[in-house]
């Protein structure tokens, strides 16, 4: 997605199993989807799964957390950079108007 110079802010929303990104410059610009909505079932290692020897079967192998990270490549082949500032978590559910 082709995006000017300058600071971006992106968000990730997710909601059940299904996360939704979106992007801005910097400031009060409206937030623009950036992408389908992806489902987050195996943004978790809850899947991960390991050999178990006695049994030669794959058996669960636990779970620490849900992973979300940032990349970014640029496809011009100007070789420009991306520098990340920073990351802040907030639960959707404390921006979302009461009794919704």
């Amino acid at each position: 997605m082709p995006v000017r110079d300058g600071p971006l802010e992106f968000r990730l929303v997710a909601e059940g199993t299904c996360a939704r990104s979106a992007r801005r410059t910097a400031g009060d610009e409206p937030w623009n989807p950036a992408g389908p909505g992806l489902g987050t079932t195996l943004l978790s290692d809850e899947s991960a799964t390991r050999d178990d020897p006695k049994t030669g079967r794959f058996r669960p192998w636990g779970f620490t957390g849900a992973f979300d990270g940032r990349c970014a490549q640029d496809l011009t082949g100007a070789g420009a950079a991306a520098d990340f500032d920073g990351t802040r978590y907030r639960e959707a559910a404390a921006e979302r108007p009461a009794g919704t």
